[in-house]
């Protein structure tokens, strides 16, 4: 009988496979906690909105490539799901695989802190890009979606929300 490691066990016989996955196993940090993993690989309750998009990107890792593409992956999480979304990919940002990351989102409080740099685009085209302390600012922001947007930093976190146009404009 062949050895199981704790990462290859959750998903036994499946793990055959992927080779990586005995080794590797950063889908690890998207699903830490078993009640996921158990109804992912055993069909037990229906997943949850949350719980179906951590096991989509855990599943996308177990090949372990070098680019993962995310396009909004916090659309229509609700509070809880979303943020601790935000918190694995932090996790996962700070792994050395996969090799780069691309996140696409509309709201620039769903990136996670140690992603970057970032592109911001209005229109399909190229409005800033760069470091994302550089990118996403009150400026760039306001030009992009030609409204008066005020950026603030909160724990290594962009937070975006629509001014007053008189206060935008005054500069206040």
């Amino acid at each position: 009988m062949r050895s199981q490691s704790p990462c290859t066990d959750a998903l036994a016989p499946w793990d055959f496979a992927h080779p990586a996955m005995s080794t590797a196993c950063a889908w690890r940090p998207i699903i830490p906690d078993t009640k996921s993993t158990s109804a992912f690989v055993n069909g037990g309750r229906p997943l949850s909105a949350g719980e179906r998009r951590r096991t989509s990107i855990a599943r996308a890792l177990m090949p372990d490539p070098d680019l993962l593409l995310l396009d909004e992956p916090a659309a229509s999480l609700d509070l809880g799901a979303r943020e601790t979304l935000i918190a694995d990919l932090a996790a996962l940002a700070a792994e050395p695989r996969p090799s780069a990351i691309v996140l696409v989102s509309h709201h620039v409080e769903e990136i996670p802190p140690g992603f970057s740099p970032a592109l911001v685009m209005a229109d399909g085209i190229a409005v800033a890009a760069g470091p994302l302390a550089d990118v996403v600012t009150t400026d760039v922001m306001s030009r992009a979606f030609s409204l008066p947007i005020e950026v603030d930093r909160r724990d290594g976190r962009a937070w975006a929300r629509m001014t007053t146009r008189e206060r935008h404009t005054d500069g206040r």
